[in-house]
């Protein structure tokens, strides 16, 4: 929509939208003319539940969404809205995130080659651990992220974290007890519980948060997807979709599950085994025990 046609909460910014950095099914984000370090996120089909969210994510955000001089949440800062028309938000002004690329392309050794040769176990653990800290920020300030995945996490040089697409998060309006939901979600980061399960009518909470979380450690670490199984006798395998919903955890006792399809990420399994399986198991598998 051409920038005239647009009004911007508080201040009014002139030739507003520049060049188009990205485009999806219901968004396209620009950069900001007058400010590098600014991008403009607009809504293909703006609705007054967008417009009540970003209200109230734009009053109350997170503390420090700056870690080291680096955007750790690409939070929205302003609405916009439509020229003569206060009641309709047509997007968000948001902090650009820049030098990451997303952690899946860091499981992989040849893919973390191309895009962080430098990467080794060391920097796979700081990134864990720093994605770790971003979620519990998030969760401190009472917001549920909802659609964990490793495309909306974004790892830089130094393996400081952004969580980008923070408007698609769940969100409670402390005053009217309203939750706005989150609707979205990928499957290979959906925990049991919610298979199948419509987003649009279920309260996300921070348990599930810490099992999407988890899958993406187990990634990052041992550079597979901890539900990647093999069932013995079976000619037909599991989808990793199918071997979540059915909880076939591979070193599991009592699990049909008797191996894991698992490649590895610069370090021994074994080692990883004695340090953090533990945890990991805990939030793949137990909901009332996830860390």
């Amino acid at each position: 929509m051409p920038s005239n046609h647009i009004r911007v909460e508080p201040v009014a910014f002139k030739d507003l939208l520049g060049e188009v950095i990205g485009r999806g099914g219901e968004v396209t984000v620009y950069r900001l003319r007058t400010d590098a370090k600014l991008l403009v996120k607009m809504f293909h089909h703006p609705t007054p539940e967008r417009a009540k969210k970003l209200a109230v994510m734009v009053a109350r955000p997170p503390a420090d969404i700056t870690e080291n001089n680096v955007i750790v949440l690409a939070w929205p800062k302003q609405r916009l809205f439509a020229h003569g028309d206060n009641s309709r938000v047509l997007g968000f002004v948001m902090p650009a995130v820049t030098g990451g690329v997303p952690a899946a392309q860091l499981h992989n050794l040849r893919t973390r080659l191309l895009s962080k040769p430098h990467f080794n176990w060391r920097y796979l653990l700081r990134a864990s651990r720093n994605v770790s800290n971003v979620m519990a920020k998030i969760h401190r300030a009472g917001y549920v992220i909802g659609d964990v995945n490793d495309g909306g996490v974004l790892v830089n040089d130094e393996a400081l974290t952004s969580i980008v697409d923070c408007d698609s998060f769940q969100v409670r309006d402390v005053g009217s007890r309203h939750v706005h939901r989150c609707t979205v979600g990928m499957g290979l980061f959906t925990p049991p519980e919610l298979a199948g399960v419509s987003f649009a009518a279920v309260d996300r909470t921070e348990n599930h948060d810490a099992f999407g979380l988890g899958i993406m450690i187990h990634q990052l670490l041992l550079g597979s997807h901890p539900f990647a199984v093999r069932v013995s006798g079976h000619r037909d395998q599991p989808s990793i979709e199918e071997a979540i919903k059915e909880a076939l955890y591979p070193d599991l006792a009592g699990s049909r599950a008797q191996t894991s399809i698992q490649r590895s990420n610069g370090r021994n399994a074994d080692d990883i085994a004695l340090r953090v399986a533990t945890v990991l198991r805990r939030a793949t598998h137990q909901p009332s025990k996830r860390p």
